[in-house]
């Protein structure tokens, strides 16, 4: 074989093995009846035998024990999803209880809930306990009530709320939209000339802690200069709530370096009504590890744009460095401690996945491109959690949960990954992750956002017109969970 043609078979082989693993995966369904618990079980190379007779098969509901690796697992089938929700929904978050009575288990039980079927397995066999959450996904973890509260909107990127109730939601094509008295209004809030891409465009948005008495707004966009170069903006607005205006009050940080993809974009003030803007690499890697670059950090200002006294580097905004694509930000209530969501390497395997959320803290250099993922170096901050390069999250916003099943809990959504990912923390070691549950997996598409709402609820927006995913009727929309 000549050189030319043997060069040639390489460069076939590695794009094949590069697009193999650029392919979109289509989250995994999980079981939802009897049968297919029992076929995925089986796939997933499981032993399971039935353990001896039905033991309910009334009031719609068949229950029965089935040997799962040779250990109990009591499976209840239920006529529809309704019933199973209805009787689940009696369990509470831990297993101690159902409704006001003691359970027959003794002791912490797995409990999964999936479709119709309620599942129940007591004892401590790994290997059980890792094969029903492949096929049934994370431990229940409450009932979520999905509704649909906003739909067609093109490819919405961030969402706040008003005191006085309306929502705020910023547009990538350039338009900030409200809903008012759970109406969409007509007429955008404001249209702002920006750089729309594969990544770019009008990106973050926040209001002002104090936003009743000021009426100020933040948001954060890409746009193309005089010179044709790509550009970011952040810019304070000052809402008119007569007409539902907004009007530029003035330009907090401009012209830092921008492109079509990474450009990070999330906006959000900390408890220290201090204002924190995520800015990606923009392509440029070796920007990250640079202090005097913007680019691939994770920015904090004073609300009027002027560097806070106690920032960790001199006369600049730069809080930490060493990010590639951070798009969400979180503070746990309590011990105040920031999270990050952030995007890892587009490579091809085995370097590509490893998304990561991370722990912040002034100063500090979190990696990028040196480490990421599960790579160390002694200066440099490690994730709390990654994804590893078999899976990819495509992480955007986050939030943490105050009240309800899900106290404390930190939300974050996933593009590619397509799902909401339910995150528990131990609060004494901020390294330290308790669970990862994968939540409404492949349901809603490309999902973008996530807040609660002054109401409780949590507000997800999904992300399936913008180029990547696949629409359907109505997307984009805003989505209401409620959990009990």
């Amino acid at each position: 074989m000549s050189i030319r043609r043997l060069l040639l078979v390489i460069i076939l082989l590695m794009l094949l093995v590069y697009g193999a693993g650029c392919t979109k995966e289509e989250p995994a369904k999980p079981a939802t009846d009897y049968a297919s618990l029992v076929d995925n079980l089986r796939t997933a190379g499981a032993t399971v035998e039935p353990a001896g007779e039905i033991i309910q098969d009334f009031f719609s509901v068949r229950a029965q024990v089935i040997k799962v690796n040779g250990d109990d697992v009591q499976v209840f089938e239920y006529s529809d999803k309704t019933a199973a929700d209805t009787e689940a929904a009696l369990v509470s978050p831990d297993g101690s209880s159902i409704g006001t009575s003691t359970p027959f288990w003794v002791g912490p039980p797995h409990f999964y809930k999936s479709g119709r079927i309620v599942v129940l397995y007591i004892g401590e066999n790994n290997s059980v306990v890792n094969m029903l959450q492949n096929v049934l996904g994370n431990q229940f973890a409450g009932v979520i009530d999905v509704e649909e509260v906003v739909r067609g909107l093109d490819t919405p990127w961030a969402i706040d709320f008003a005191p006085d109730g309306r929502m705020f939601i910023t547009e990538r094509p350039g338009r900030v939209r409200i809903v008012k008295n759970g109406q969409l209004l007509d007429e955008p809030w404001i249209t702002i000339d920006v750089a729309p891409g594969g990544e770019s465009g009008l990106l973050g948005l926040a209001l002002d802690p104090k936003f009743q008495q000021n009426s100020l707004v933040y948001l954060a966009y890409t746009y193309i200069d005089g010179e044709g170069n790509y550009k970011n903006r952040l810019v304070r607005m000052r809402d008119d709530p007569s007409s539902d205006k907004g009007v530029l009050d003035r330009i907090l940080v401009d012209g830092v370096k921008g492109a079509s993809n990474h450009d990070g974009g999330r906006l959000r003030f900390g408890p220290d009504n201090k204002l924190y803007w995520t800015m990606g690499d923009v392509r440029d890697p070796h920007s990250a590890q640079d202090i005097s670059s913007l680019n691939g950090k994770i920015l904090r200002l004073n609300p009027d744009g002027t560097v806070p006294q106690d920032n960790p580097f001199p006369n600049s905004i730069v809080y930490s460095y060493g990010h590639r694509n951070p798009q969400g930000l979180a503070w746990q209530p309590g011990t105040g401690r920031l999270y990050s969501t952030e995007h890892g390497p587009s490579s091809p395997p085995p370097n590509s996945g490893q998304d990561e959320v991370n722990f912040i803290e002034a100063g500090n250099n979190y990696g990028w491109p040196i480490t990421y993922g599960d790579k160390t170096q002694e200066d440099m901050v490690s994730p709390v959690v990654q994804s590893g390069i078999s899976e990819t999250w495509a992480p955007a916003g986050a939030t943490f949960v105050v009240g309800g099943p899900w106290d404390g809990s930190l939300l974050f959504v996933g593009l590619r990954g397509q799902t909401l990912y339910r995150l528990t923390l131990d609060t004494n070691d901020p390294f330290k992750v308790l669970s990862l549950e994968r939540l409404l997996v492949g349901e809603f598409g490309r999902l973008r956002d996530v807040v609660q709402g002054p109401d409780n609820a949590i507000y997800i927006l999904t992300s399936n017109r913008d180029g990547r995913g696949q629409p359907s009727e109505g997307d984009d929309k805003v989505l209401r969970l409620m959990i009990r």
